[in-house]
């Protein structure tokens, strides 16, 4: 077919029509129209067809509901159905539409009763993003010369729909369910259930029991919310419906009725004309006496056909292969030996393990060696210093510092080589559920009443460690001064700040100091304390910034001291760490390091997904994407120990540590792991993998298949979700990886690849495997240590052209690290 139509004049019809009547029932004559165009027509427009703008080349600006979107190259984004909205191309290009019609997805997509929220910048890299994949193989096909693609563009089409309806599909109005008192939320639940089950034999009964709520009481209780009977009010949203369709499609009357809840059409016709005076079928005729009911907006504006048409063969030549090679989801990377550069070890710099009382553990301390055994960090993340079991302060007159708890838990470091990285403020000690709601919240209320004071009490301390360890050493430690946004005032963090670093400083102007410890999320900027510091004497060692994916809080959430909502963008650490990098050099801050020394995908210390393969996979991702971005990276946080509360019994509770509370290691762990396994030269790194070197025929690789949460991780509270939910919210791809290194030496090579995945080093799925039992043995504990560590798999290769070419396929966030060794030779 699209060959036929290329040779009768594809580009001068100006769109590309397929029709395919399906063998299921809940398709009827089913029709999607893929438009290529490069001009709009750019007054707003409502279509009852829902469609996907897929940007191929070029700008595009969305104005959708007062909306505005920005899409770039492979960004796309559903509009539904009678969403109100107009294209504006900010920069020339191509752009594919699919229009799906309505009256013959409707039922599959329930879209009466739900909408399509599905766009790249939620779902991840435009065409990295499984819909973005799916998107680009359709356009492929149909750009293809090859009538054999056809059938297949048809798959990838059904592939879309079922795409659409397992993830991306919301409940109309159910977003503001959240913020309804209990009655508003009963009767919003009343009419939901009513909206989503109208076309379907329902009763009172069956409300009740959906509800919760005795049949007598929701009987009175609809009649005095609603003004009417259940029985009424479900033939007001059937009529409602019904109505739709007759003046929106051209369906017949019967079928109407049947789709829309009535059991006869005799009934339908006799309700429909006490409502509106006249039977279904004048209706129809008196609002349709001219044009099609079908009818379309006009998007095309009319050019010169050469004109479109020499874009999109220009299109085909360049990029038109891997349109259609987009769905095979396949990852390369090529290095050559002889580019290999040192390259900075950020992941190794810091690890953030807890509070000084929680080192004071035996536990933690035995987990933290254990860690860096394994991890290899440098310097060790603590805070704070104001915990009434450190003893420090005696609160007699002489002001004098009792030490010893302290000094405890420095030599434990010192004598592990670990150093430390010590935040200096009274922040609050919290664990958090969700971003509602607080397991734990300890206020540490300042002790100094001005920044002279405080900044004597830290010399004082400085003082004391330098006595106890040379100035040397000291000099190898880190001070972090956390400003405390709740106060937003910058000028006093800045006062604060001046006071700590003269008063260090003045001890030796070598020793590190750095802050604010700010996070996106936060309401105090990162400019403004840059502006602020440009003006002062004493200017950060470091900038300190924090990565959680979160939105700043809207006013009600400030007002009841919450946290922001989940930010959906599947690299919002890369954007946001390449926008911090970029005010530092913008504000003259070129020589100070960027520390991100705090980040994790999620700031509960009670969500499943802590626990799970995804984690390994968004931790060798993260780092991949910040790689040469910044200086220090400290993971939020190394052990489950940390968080431990009351409801803590289980042996996974969902807390972000990389080793639970009974030392066994987690995929998190694996992920940090093996990059800490990689060769000290670096010859080539991307979004999919890294590859390393020792210079000595040694070659180490790292590669990952993260897949972001989908729509429905994002509907769920964090502190509320199961074990048995967590595979509802991932892609089940498998990504194939292609990596080759050239100018290796030509001999016998051993490939070592070991793989972290649900099946293997997932304590997650082990537990799985034991029904999710609390009743474990110690020597239960001690299996699951044994087992729970990546496979390995060995192989042998030959090398005879100083090519070495490496494949192997992941499933769904999994990681993976390859090393190959040249095999001496006797």
């Amino acid at each position: 077919m699209i060959s036929s139509l290329s040779r009768i004049g594809i580009y001068t019809l100006f769109k590309i029509r397929y029709s395919y009547l399906a063998m299921n029932q809940s398709f009827h004559n089913f029709v999607f129209d893929i438009t290529i165009i490069n001009r709009f027509n750019e007054e707003p427009v409502i279509s009852r067809n829902p469609e996907i703008i897929y940007v191929m080349e070029g700008i595009l600006v969305v104005i959708k509901e007062d909306t505005e979107w920005i899409l770039h190259k492979n960004d796309y984004l559903v509009i539904n159905s009678e969403e109100k909205h107009r294209y504006i191309i900010k920069e020339s290009g191509l752009f594919a539409l699919i229009r799906m019609k309505y009256t013959e997805v409707a039922d599959y997509l329930e879209l009466r009763t739900h909408e399509v929220l599905c766009h790249s910048m939620l779902e991840g890299e435009g065409s990295q993003s499984k819909t973005g994949r799916i998107l680009q193989s359709i356009i492929g096909f149909c750009l293809s010369q090859d009538t054999a693609d056809e059938a297949r563009m048809f798959a990838e089409f059904y592939n879309l729909l079922y795409q659409l309806r397992e993830v991306c599909l919301i409940p109309k109005g159910k977003n503001r369910i959240g913020s309804m008192d209990d009655s508003d939320r009963r009767q919003e639940l009343i009419s939901q259930y009513i909206r989503e089950n109208y076309n379907k034999k329902i009763t009172l009964t069956d409300l009740s029991k959906a509800t919760y709520m005795s049949a007598s009481y929701l009987s009175r209780y609809i009649k005095e919310k609603f003004g009417k009977t259940f029985s009424e009010v479900l033939m007001d949203v059937r009529l409602e419906h019904a109505e739709k369709d007759i003046v929106q499609t051209s369906l017949p009357i019967t079928h109407i009725a049947l789709d829309n809840g009535f059991s006869l059409p005799a009934a339908f016709n006799k309700a429909f004309r006490q409502r509106y005076g006249m039977p279904p079928s004048a209706y129809r005729k008196n609002h349709f006496q001219s044009g099609d009911p079908e009818r379309e907006p006009a998007y095309q504006v009319v050019q010169s056909e050469i004109t479109l048409e020499q874009k999109i063969q220009d299109f085909i030549s360049k990029q038109g292969q891997s349109y259609l090679s987009s769905g095979s989801n396949i990852a390369e990377l090529s290095a050559h030996v002889r580019e290999g550069k040192l390259f900075h070890r950020f992941w190794e710099e810091l690890i953030n393990i807890g509070t000084f009382r929680d080192l004071m553990r035996a536990e933690m301390q035995e987990q933290l060696i254990q860690l860096k055994e394994g991890l290899h960090f440098s310097h060790v993340r603590i805070w704070d210093l104001y915990s009434p079991e450190l003893m420090l302060f005696r609160g007699d007159a002489q002001k004098r510092l009792n030490f010893s708890r302290l000094d405890g838990v420095l030599d434990f470091l010192h004598n592990h080589e670990i150093r430390p990285y010590i935040e200096l403020g009274a922040k609050p000690v919290v664990l958090l559920k969700n971003v509602e709601e607080y397991l734990l919240y300890e206020e540490r209320t300042p002790r100094f009443s001005t920044p002279e004071e405080y900044g004597a009490f830290l010399k004082q301390f400085i003082i004391h460690y330098v006595n106890r360890y040379g100035i040397e050493e000291i000099e190898k430690w880190y001070f972090e001064q956390w400003m405390d946004t709740r106060i937003e005032n910058v000028d006093l963090y800045l006062d604060v700040f001046d006071a700590v670093y003269s008063n260090i400083k003045s001890v030796s102007p070598n020793i590190r100091i750095g802050g604010p410890g700010l996070s996106e999320e936060t309401l105090v900027r990162l400019p403004e304390l840059l502006k602020g510091w440009n003006g002062r004497v004493g200017k950060p060692d470091f900038i300190s910034v924090y990565s959680y994916p979160y939105r700043a809080p809207s006013e009600r959430a400030k007002q009841q001291e919450e946290l922001g909502e989940r930010s959906q963008e599947s690299n919002y650490t890369k954007r946001m760490i390449e926008e911090q990098r970029k005010m530092l050099w913008d504000y003259g801050f070129w020589k100070q390091e960027l520390h991100m020394n705090e980040w994790n995908f999620s700031l509960s210390n009670r969500n499943i997904i802590n626990d799970s393969v995804f984690k390994g996979a968004y931790i060798v991702k993260t780092l991949l994407s910040i790689m040469e971005k910044v200086d220090a990276a400290g993971y939020w946080f190394g052990s489950d120990l940390f968080s431990e509360f009351y409801d803590s019994e289980h042996l996974l509770n969902g807390s972000g540590g990389l080793i639970t509370k009974d030392r066994i290691f987690k995929p998190a762990y694996y992920g940090l792991y093996f990059f800490s396994r990689l060769d000290k030269y670096l010859l080539s790194y991307n979004e999919d993998g890294i590859i390393a070197t020792n210079g000595r025929g040694n070659y180490t690789i790292v590669c990952h298949n993260y897949k972001h949460p989908n729509y429905q991780y994002y509907r769920e509270k964090e502190g509320g979700i199961t074990a048995q939910q967590y595979k509802d919210f991932f892609d089940e791809d498998v990504k194939q990886f292609h990596f080759v290194i050239h100018g290796v030496e030509n001999g016998t090579y051993q490939i070592k690849t070991r793989i972290v995945d649900e099946e293997n080093g997932s304590v997650l799925n082990e537990w799985e495997q034991m029904g999710y039992t609390d009743e474990l043995t110690a020597n239960d504990i001690d299996y699951l240590r044994r087992i729970c560590v990546p496979r390995i798999q060995v192989e042998v290769m030959k090398i005879e052209e100083g090519v070495l070419e490496i494949h192997t396929q992941l499933k769904a966030n999994a990681i993976s690290f390859i090393h190959i060794y040249h095999l001496m030779q006797d």
